[in-house]
């Protein structure tokens, strides 16, 4: 079974201007935003860009990577990819700017964006997922009876001022600067423009391309939503997402959880991984036959049976009771100073005490409406799961 590492390894040599940008690709660039990239990459509208080959120069003389490596988080495998992409001819020379990364505790926020400028003249906004922070989880929670929510906000704000970036100002993308002995600049007037994410970046880039003007959504060729939650339905049936909908590539893997949450009308393609549950969530589980991804015609049976219990659990547990119970159970855990999921396995159990003090000293009708909320999931859960075996059992 083949992967990223894979394709790398058979596609790596070869320049997008030889072998055009595909899905694959764009996965890649939605798995590398994860990586922190602070003080290696031009920050936001700076007018600066640095090759993908420097910028992992930079970052790993900056960071220790055996540290990195040894973290909990799941991030670390966009830090080992940052290290195969800076020796690959495809990807080693494109070059990277606008790198945006904020975490607002008062606002709930966790928000990360970056820009990629392709050596065939493209443009790729990818937007990061929910990161090891609990401050990503939180938001994500909000999105249960918020919107939007903030980072929603201000992935459209990103998007509009990148766009206009680009048209307007009069910026030059240097190619193959290691072939040519004069630097061969080109206007970058009119450029394809593809945005994308892993996660909730996918839910990102979809929202982006729905909320900002007309004119600027059209000049976007193509939106990848990589196993990202979908929206209310007051947003589905807004024009402007109608509009960009046959734009959106949407994949999830067979076994999906967070990508079949809410509404959509996207069409979906169904991904093989070679992990189980959850875990196929990572994009780097999924599953590659050459450029393409290896694809399966239905959904898991407990990907199915969790989609229909989640929407049962929507319409049976109110907006209210969803708020009190994520705002109690997120003010628990910071008072228990758990701030990443590396922390669930560093803490000492002192903090772990603290917590369930806070759980005990909690109003009665908050912590009711906590008991409520995940009482009401793992019924209705526990009643799908049931109904699909049952149902297969008969067939």
């Amino acid at each position: 079974m083949s992967n990223i590492y894979d394709y790398l390894k058979w596609r790596g040599d070869l320049l997008m201007t030889v072998d055009p940008f595909n899905d694959i690709d764009a996965l890649i660039l939605s798995e590398l935003v994860y990586v922190e990239f602070l003080d290696t990459v031009p920050s936001f509208l700076s007018n600066q860009s640095r090759s993908l080959q420097d910028v992992a120069k930079d970052f790993f003389l900056k960071n220790d990577e055996s540290v990195l490596m040894n973290r909990f988080s799941f991030i670390k495998e966009s830090i080992n990819l940052l290290k195969v992409l800076s020796t690959c001819q495809r990807f080693k020379n494109i070059k990277l700017s606008n790198y945006v990364n904020e975490l607002n505790y008062n606002d709930a926020k966790q928000f990360a964006a970056i820009t990629y400028q392709l050596e065939d003249d493209s443009i790729f906004v990818a937007y990061r997922g929910t990161d090891d922070t609990i401050l990503g989880w939180k938001e994500d929670f909000l999105m249960t009876y918020k919107y939007p929510v903030q980072s929603q906000i201000q992935a459209a704000s990103y998007l509009k001022s990148i766009i206009e970036h680009f048209y307007q100002s009069k910026i030059s993308l240097i190619i193959n600067e290691h072939k040519f002995s004069n630097i061969f600049k080109r206007r970058l007037k009119k450029p394809i423009i593809r945005i994308g994410g892993h996660s909730k970046g996918g839910n990102l880039a979809v929202f982006a391309a729905s909320t900002i003007d007309d004119k600027d959504a059209q000049k976007i060729i193509q939106i990848y939503n990589y196993d990202g939650p979908g929206f209310p339905e007051e947003m589905i049936q807004h024009t402007n997402y109608k509009m960009i909908v046959d734009k959106i590539k949407k994949f999830i893997p067979e076994n999906s959880v967070f990508g079949i949450m809410l509404e959509n009308l996207e069409t979906v393609k169904i991904i093989k991984s070679n992990a189980k549950g959850l875990m196929q969530h990572n994009g780097f589980t999924w599953q590659i036959i050459g450029k393409d991804f290896d694809t399966v015609d239905k959904l898991s049976k407990e990907s199915m049976a969790l989609s229909d219990a989640f929407k049962s659990w929507l319409e049976k547990v109110d907006l209210k009771t969803r708020e009190s119970a994520i705002k109690a159970i997120f003010t628990i855990l910071e008072s228990a100073n758990i701030k990443t999921v590396d922390d669930f396995t560093e803490k000492s159990f002192s903090h772990l005490v603290t917590a369930l003090k806070e759980f005990k000293n909690l109003q009665n009708d908050t912590r009711d409406a906590i008991i409520h909320f995940f009482k009401t999931l793992l019924v209705e859960s526990n009643n799908y799961y049931r109904k699909y075996y049952r149902d297969n059992d008969n067939s």
